[in-house]
């Protein structure tokens, strides 16, 4: 299990801070700040998902004045080619906001 509110950057890879800390062969289960910025783990700043049709959004995060910052990189949804056999584009949208 992971914690939503603290991650790290670890040579460019993001990684969620797990919810158990383990420190000298001590497991803790918590979610207080100071605990995790001891074990070298940084708060993330949320923000809102955009929403815009004809497109999707997959979450990025950068580092910057200690804390880690959620972002959103843009994408367009891809419109098949072709008049038979494909899926209408708010079909695709619809099928990627439920997965979401």
């Amino acid at each position: 299990m992971y914690s939503e509110d603290f991650g790290k950057i670890t040579d460019g890879v993001f990684s969620f801070a797990p919810k158990e800390l383990e420190s000298e062969g001590v497991k803790t289960l918590t979610n207080d700040a100071k605990i995790y910025k001891a074990a070298g783990w940084l708060k993330i700043t949320h923000t809102p998902k955009p929403e815009k049709d004809g497109y999707y959004y997959t979450a990025k995060y950068s580092q910057k004045n200690g804390k880690i910052i959620e972002e959103w990189e843009e994408h367009e949804v891809p419109v098949p080619s072709g008049e038979s056999g494909g899926i209408s584009a708010d079909a695709l949208i619809k099928m990627i906001q439920e997965e979401s």
